[in-house]
Parts: C-alpha cells; sequence; structure tokens
C-alpha cells in the first residue's frame, strides 16, 4: 500500500512490508583434489582424511535493518543523557518530581513516570509518597 504526500509524491509504507534480517548466500565450493594412487595414476576418490566438499556461507545484513539499528542506539543514547539529568537534577535539589522532570526535559507526565520507573529499577533513585501531587523522587 502506498500514500501520497502533501507534495503529491508517492511514499510507500514499510510498515506493512515484511523485510528479512538476514540474506544468507550459499555457496559451494568443490576442492579440486585429485589423489596419486602408488602406481602413479590419478584418482577421482578423495584421499582419506582429506575434506569433501566445503561449504561457505556468507551473511549479509539487510541495509534497512542496520539504519533501523542504528536509529534505535542513537535514541537510546539520547533517553540515557535524560536519565542522568534527571538523576543529577535530583542529586542537586535533593528531590525531583514528576512536574520537574517535565519541565527539565520537555517530555510528557507519562515519559517522566516511565523514566522515573526505569531508575527506580536501576536502584538510582527511590519514589518517596506512593501517589499523587505530593510524590517526589531522590537519588540513592
Amino acid at each position: 500500500m502506498e500514500e501520497i504526500s502533501d507534495n503529491n509524491q508517492i511514499i510507500p509504507n514499510l510498515a506493512e512490508e515484511t523485510v528479512p534480517e538476514q540474506v544468507v548466500l550459499q555457496e559451494q565450493v568443490a576442492p579440486a583434489q585429485e589423489s596419486i594412487q602408488q602406481d602413479g595414476g590419478m584418482s577421482d576418490a578423495p584421499q582419506s582424511g582429506a575434506m569433501s566438499d566445503v561449504e561457505q556461507t556468507a551473511v549479509v545484513q539487510n541495509p534497512l535493518l542496520v539504519i533501523l539499528r542504528r536509529c534505535k542506539e542513537v535514541i537510546a543514547g539520547k533517553k540515557q543523557k535524560k536519565l542522568e539529568k534527571i538523576l543529577e537534577f535530583a542529586r542537586q535539589k535533593g528531590k525531583i518530581t514528576n512536574a520537574d522532570a517535565c519541565k527539565l526535559l520537555r517530555i510528557s507526565q507519562a515519559t517522566a513516570t516511565r523514566y522515573f520507573d526505569e531508575l527506580e529499577k536501576q536502584g538510582k533513585i527511590k519514589q518517596v509518597g506512593k501517589t499523587g501531587h505530593e510524590t517526589f523522587y531522590q537519588a540513592i
């Protein structure tokens, strides 16, 4: 399915297409081994202990997945910087609230809550209060 953008360009909808993660190329290499018999003749049979056909497999990464993986790394790096800002603020001020994080990072309340949950799981902050306006977090 394709979409049409504001400037009348056709944009493919990549979400509907399935993209294989890896394309596997296989190539069989047959070694040209001929054993010399004791009488000096040539034989097509491999010598005892000699390798038979060798199968080589090359794995080629799909370029779209390489780009996607790189984007995920960039996003994870930005998220880590935001988590560090929350910790730094909590250490400087002694505590941080959901509203403080929203203003500091320009994020939604739901995102701030997810960040606090992640930092809590990592053991870097602790929540004081269960829910509501009086809840805040302290750096450990």
